[in-house]
């Protein structure tokens, strides 16, 4: 049988944030102002945020399996990895 409405209600667990850090003044700040800046600095180049995810694990839970996330690697690698041209 199916569990119970309240069941499942106990279950629910906070597993990930986004799109959170342009509503919170503290996070704003620390993303836009400190970790902006000294990353910045550091490679040279002006340095933006491009999306926010925080991913939370549970104690005992599995967590995340490590991956790489292809979209972004793109991006930060300057290539069409298909077919491993450099994108103009």
């Amino acid at each position: 049988s199916l569990p119970s409405s309240s069941t499942i209600q106990q279950r629910r667990t906070l597993t990930r944030l986004e799109n959170f850090v342009n509503t919170h003044p503290i996070w704003n700040q620390l993303c836009y102002d400190y970790l902006a800046n000294a990353l910045s600095l550091f490679f040279g180049t002006q340095m933006v945020l491009f999306k926010e995810k925080l991913n939370l694990k549970p104690p005992g839970g599995s967590g995340f399996a490590p991956h790489l996330d292809t979209p972004s690697l793109r991006v930060a690698l300057g290539t069409n990895m298909d077919t491993n041209e450099e994108e103009k």
